[in-house]
Order: structure tokens, then sequence, then C-alpha cells
């Protein structure tokens, strides 16, 4: 069960990653915490086109859930999250695919 200390969230969850802002902590998930701008863009689109589901009976204080094609659980701080949210796929240097959170 996730708990706030301080200002600082903690969590127990397996396979879960916790996004504020532009930053993610946390563990298995394939969202990433590059700097995307230096990356190539793919493609930009709904949670929903990248296999991703929203999980409204996971949500936690520390954030909106939603659940990657993988099962892992990511949960995003940003109250415009709660419906929907926009990913972006880009690709590194190494020629490596990613998903990540799209910022204008």
């Amino acid at each position: 069960m996730p708990s706030q200390v301080g200002g600082n969230t903690t969590a127990t969850l397996p396979n879960a990653v916790f996004v504020n802002g532009s930053s993610a902590t946390s563990g298995e998930s394939s969202v990433q915490q590059k700097d995307s701008k230096a990356d190539k863009r793919i493609s930009v689109g709904w949670h929903w086109t990248y296999g991703w589901l929203r999980r409204p009976e996971c949500d936690e204080f520390i954030g909106y859930a939603y659940e990657e094609p993988d099962g892992d659980l990511v949960f995003i701080e940003d109250v415009n999250a709660k419906h929907r949210v926009m990913l972006q796929c880009c690709e590194d240097q190494n020629g490596e695919r990613y998903i990540c959170l799209y910022k204008d």
C-alpha cells in the first residue's frame, strides 16, 4: 500500500511506476525517464493507441492508474490524467524505441 512521508511517496506495489510531472520512479515498467527532446519522435497518441488501459479502480492518492500492455501499473499525478493521457513513442540514438508522456 502506498504511503506519503514528508512529501515523498513510497510504495510497495509490484511493477508500479509513479510519474510526477516530468520524472518517474521505481521499477520494472517500460515507461522511460529519458530526455525525449534529444530523441526522434516516432508518433503521438492517446494512451489506448499504445495498448494502455485506464484503471480507475487502482487509483491511489499518489496518482491516476494506467496499465501498460505487459501488466505494469503506472501512476500519473497530473490532474489532467484523470480520464486520458497523451503518450509519445520516441527512438533514441541506438535505435531503441520507448514510450513516454507527451509534453508540448
